[in-house]
């Protein structure tokens, strides 16, 4: 079996512990993330890793009305007072009031054991009342 690190107490994984990440690894999980009256400069954490991921896919839909649209990214790093490293490649725009736009083009969707990902909104339009992103993702070895 691999070697992993441990974000509890610290150390080596105990053998029922590194067996249940040998279960989990390729399972395929989501989060998903809700932002209220989002604003063009939101910057928000969304949640913190304690395995390695690989994010498979970004999915994102808009309640709102008078053509409502924003953009967005994510981003991750073990610090989450650094700049941070863009999952998806660029900021992507989310226009949709009724279907969930995917995003599979990522500028880096390898995310480290131990890491945050954070949301953060650039330019908006119209009238957004929420925002609901979901990330796939699987568990590394």
């Amino acid at each position: 079996m691999g070697s992993y690190q441990w974000v509890g107490e610290g150390g080596e994984l105990t053998l029922a512990e590194e067996l249940l990440v040998q279960a989990l690894s390729g399972t395929g999980f989501s989060k998903t993330i809700v932002l209220e009256n989002p604003s063009n400069v939101e910057d928000l954490s969304f949640f913190k890793t304690n395995l390695a991921i690989t994010i498979t896919k970004v999915k994102a839909v808009l309640v709102g009305t008078t053509t409502p649209s924003i953009d967005f990214n994510i981003k991750h790093a073990t610090d989450r007072n650094a700049a941070g490293n863009d999952v998806l490649n660029g900021d992507k725009t989310v226009s949709s009031t009724t279907t969930p736009t995917d995003f599979t083009d990522f500028d880096d969707a390898t995310i480290p054991v131990n890491s945050v990902l954070w949301i953060e909104t650039s330019g908006k339009t119209g009238s957004v009342d929420q925002i609901a992103i979901t990330v796939d993702f699987t568990v590394d070895t």
